[in-house]
C-alpha cells in the first residue's frame, strides 16, 4: 500500500490543497494532515467504530466544511 496518497479534495473557498481532513466517528476523530494534495494513509490511528463524516479544514483560509458523499478517509483517494 502507497504511505503517500493523493486526494480529491481542495477547499471549496480558495482551492488550496493544503488540508486537515477529519474523520468523524461515534465518540472520536481522526485527523490526517494533507499538504499539497497528499496525505500519509499510516499517519491516522485507526480504531474500530461508526464513522460518519469527514470533515475539512483549509490550513491557508481556515474555512471548514462537511466532504458530501465521504464517510471515511479512503473516499477521497484518488
Amino acid at each position: 500500500m502507497e504511505k503517500f496518497v493523493n486526494s480529491k479534495v481542495r477547499c471549496p473557498k480558495c482551492k488550496s490543497k493544503d488540508l486537515r481532513l477529519i474523520e468523524v466517528w461515534e465518540g472520536h476523530t481522526i485527523q490526517w494532515e494533507q499538504v499539497d494534495g497528499k496525505f500519509d494513509r499510516n499517519a491516522g490511528s485507526l480504531e474500530p467504530g461508526d464513522a460518519y463524516k469527514v470533515e475539512g479544514k483549509c490550513k491557508k483560509c481556515s474555512h471548514q466544511w462537511t466532504i458530501r458523499k465521504t464517510l471515511q478517509i479512503d473516499d477521497v483517494v484518488e
